[in-house]
C-alpha cells in the first residue's frame, strides 16, 4: 500500500499527496463557519421559531434574530 511506501527519511510522499489532496477537497465541508450556519439553520431557528409561536401565538418572523448576520 502507499502508505508503506517510504523513502529513506520514513515519509511516503505518495500517502502525503494524496492525504493533502483530500483535505482541500474536503476541508471547506468541515470549517467552524458552515457548522454554526447549519446549526443556526437547522436547531436554533427553528426553536426560536417555536417559542415566539408558543409566546404570541402567531409567526415570529417580525420578532426573529438575524443569526446569519452575526457569523
Amino acid at each position: 500500500p502507499l502508505y508503506y511506501d517510504v523513502d529513506e527519511d520514513g515519509i511516503s510522499h505518495g500517502w502525503t499527496a494524496v492525504m493533502k489532496e483530500a483535505i482541500k477537497m474536503t476541508g471547506p465541508n468541515f470549517s467552524t463557519r458552515r457548522m454554526a450556519k447549519e446549526y443556526a439553520r437547522r436547531f436554533y431557528l427553528p426553536a426560536q421559531e417555536t417559542a415566539l409561536k408558543g409566546a404570541t401565538g402567531r409567526s415570529g418572523d417580525d420578532h426573529r434574530v438575524d443569526l446569519f448576520g452575526m457569523i
